[in-house]
């Protein structure tokens, strides 16, 4: 996003601040982990199914 954050943003960005170390550069490492995460693995496509990896769930009938 490019600009200023939006307000929500700015509200969930606190809410996820109080939840980091209180060393800055903790903080960093965890940011960066969670950006990893987003553009990663949230943004990428999922891998298509492989038949022989799946396993049925079958309650008894």
């Amino acid at each position: 996003m490019v600009g200023m954050p939006l307000q929500w943003h700015r509200r969930h960005a606190i809410t996820l601040s109080s939840s980091l170390p209180d060393n800055p550069e903790d903080m960093l490492l965890v940011i960066q982990a969670m950006k990893d995460l987003v553009e990663g693995f949230l943004m990428t496509a999922p891998e298509e199914t492989i038949a022989g990896n799946v396993l049925p769930f079958a309650g008894k009938a």
